[in-house]
């Protein structure tokens, strides 16, 4: 059984829309409410949600370090623990405004930074601290 020419042609031509279609559409996700969200908006969404989280988790963490380095008479340790987390306290309130790039980056420096001070702060008196696994 032989297929013809135009039966072919037809078949690329609909493979070929569809790979067009899907080449398009890429940038877009589509909702069971039919609205469109762009994989910026999702990530925003995704970037605020992180941040909640760690403001949530991180604020007690840095009070209860600072706490810990505040009984051990280190007190340059507990601001510097304040100076570090407030950077992450205002890219949170002020997340729409900033770039997606620099929230990120603000978020994976300064968790960076608490986390080997609190190792270095904290080895040099050997004391174990629940806030670093938090961190």
């Amino acid at each position: 059984m032989l297929i013809k020419k135009d039966t072919i042609k037809s078949i690329q031509n609909k493979i070929k829309n569809t790979i067009n279609y899907l080449i398009h559409s890429i940038g877009t996700l589509k909702y069971a409410g039919h609205q469109e969200e762009t994989i910026e908006d999702t990530k925003r969404q995704l970037m605020f949600w992180i941040l909640i989280t760690i403001n949530i988790f991180g604020i007690p963490a840095i009070i209860i370090a600072a706490m810990e380095s505040l009984s051990l008479k280190q007190g340059l340790v507990s601001i510097s623990y304040f100076l570090f987390f407030s950077p992450i306290i205002l890219i949170t309130i002020y997340w729409k405004k900033t770039p997606y790039q620099v929230v990120a980056l603000v978020i994976i420096i300064f968790n960076y930074i608490i986390g080997v001070a609190n190792l270095v702060f904290g080895g040099l008196v050997e004391q174990e601290s629940l806030s670093f696994l938090l961190l």
